[in-house]
């Protein structure tokens, strides 16, 4: 495909994470009225792109995608159709929004009867060698069960005296997840189906030992 060497840079490239999707902004080039928008940097057919213009970008403030856990790469374009359509070159690199969405692990730990009661819940399914814990002794062990999307889990832990637990994601998916340390039953995704009666009873939660 040929490029343009007119002088539109697309630059300022910011991407905005909410709860449920990701508002993608840019420096508009005030004689552009629509840019195309490639997931990668593959312009060989403009099929591969979409077409976005100026008063979807006003209207929208931004171009906005669904929310979903990994690392997403788009490439923004200047699209021109006075004469030839053809897309403007952009040498410099700036026309690249990159971003890592993190799936976000809620969790819980209470301490009782000689025991820890590890909750955990997330919005999206977490492999099981993805959470990690220790306690006092020093050795690592993988949580070893899926976390299945919006379904919360529990797994009770022998708790020695004196003895602390500590959650963490494995060293090589830290990029890509989070912890959410929760206060109370009723905080963040554990609010949506795990209440204390569902620990008692095992009617909602499952629980594992």
């Amino acid at each position: 495909m040929q490029f343009s060497e007119a002088d539109k840079a697309i630059k300022n490239v910011r991407c905005l994470e909410g709860d449920d999707s990701v508002r993608i902004t840019w420096h508009w080039p005030p004689e552009v009225e629509q840019v195309y928008i490639f997931p990668q940097d593959a312009t060989e057919s403009l099929a591969d792109g979409k077409l976005f213009t100026a008063q979807e970008y006003k209207k929208l403030g931004g171009y906005v995608i669904k929310k979903k856990p990994g690392i997403f790469t788009y490439y923004i374009y200047p699209f021109l159709v006075a004469g030839s359509r053809t897309l403007v070159e952009q040498p410099h690199g700036e026309n690249r929004a990159e971003h890592i969405c993190k799936t976000v692990i809620d969790y819980l730990v209470t301490k009782k009867n000689g025991f820890f009661e590890l909750a955990l819940s997330s919005r999206y399914d977490v492999a099981e060698d993805i959470i990690c814990y220790s306690k006092n002794e020093g050795y690592t062990y993988f949580f070893g069960e899926k976390l299945v999307a919006g379904m919360p889990i529990m797994r009770v832990v022998k708790a020695d005296f004196g003895e602390s637990l500590n959650i963490f994601i494995s060293e090589q998916n830290s990029a890509l997840y989070t912890l959410n340390k929760c206060d109370t039953m009723g905080h963040g995704l554990l609010s949506e189906g795990l209440k204390l009666w569902d620990f008692l009873s095992g009617k909602k939660t499952r629980w594992s030992a």
